[in-house]
């Protein structure tokens, strides 16, 4: 099996490959099969013939994701590319309006599990825990809105 991205030859079970350091599979640039250099849109490898597999993956789910980013303001496209291309390793910078506007944010953006999360401890703690979920929605909330928005997925933190 050859990187997509550099040509480099790799193992077939490679998660990354050693010389360009990205998933073998992420690019166009090269054959998976052969290594023969490729074009960004050709479905076919013109020397051996084989299709041309795209699989990028995020989180480790095995599942093929797109990153859609339609819609976003700048800001969260800025935000969510870096998350991408770091295959999720970077979580996203401090959100101010999430730390300012809490459970509110949280709800406009569909991150309903993180809303309900806050709410409840705040009720339990007298509202300090209102407080300290403040900062988790600023420290994670862009990493938040990504598990929403591309994965359809709600997580607490």
């Amino acid at each position: 099996m050859f990187c997509r991205n550099c040509g480099k030859e790799v193992r077939e079970n490679a998660e990354i490959c050693v010389k360009c350091g990205v998933r073998p599979l992420a690019e166009r640039g090269f054959c998976q099969e052969c290594g023969v250099e490729t074009k960004p849109n050709q479905e076919l490898c013109i020397k051996c013939g084989c299709r041309l597999r795209t699989d990028v993956t995020a989180g480790g789910s095995g599942a093929p994701l797109k990153l859609n980013l339609a819609g976003l303001s700048p800001y969260y496209q800025k935000e969510f590319k870096k998350i991408w291309e770091s295959q999720e390793s970077y979580k996203g910078k401090w959100n101010w309006a999430a730390f300012l506007f809490g459970s509110i944010w949280a709800m406009t953006k569909g991150a309903w599990l993180g809303a309900i999360v806050g709410l409840v401890i705040g009720v339990l703690t007298a509202g300090i825990g209102f407080m300290i979920w403040w900062f988790v929605y600023g420290f994670r909330g862009n990493w938040m809105f990504y598990n929403v928005h591309v994965k359809s997925k709600q997580i607490v933190s």
